[in-house]
């Protein structure tokens, strides 16, 4: 079982990698979900955690799973590491 800590930081991470792959800004996601713009901002520096219904905002606006945001990040290997 993820502590707080460990999901905020596994939701931290997912959403910059989601955001950065879909080439998303933080107004757009805000603008998609329905959550504040400074929340998700909030959320994404790690002050703030989300309710369970602001998740589901995120997930569904990302069409994503909610549990996948709050588990570990994939493991990019690096070029060098093959």
């Amino acid at each position: 079982m993820l502590t707080k800590e460990e999901s905020r930081e596994n939701l931290v991470a997912n959403l910059r990698r989601i955001l950065g792959d879909r080439g998303m800004s933080v107004a757009e996601l805000a603008r998609r979900s329905g959550v504040a713009k400074s929340s998700v901002y909030n959320v994404l520096d790690g002050y703030y955690d989300p309710s369970a219904y602001n998740l589901k905002c995120i997930a569904d606006a990302l069409d994503a799973d909610m549990d996948k945001l709050l588990e570990p990040p994939p493991v990019a290997l690096s070029k060098n590491s093959a």
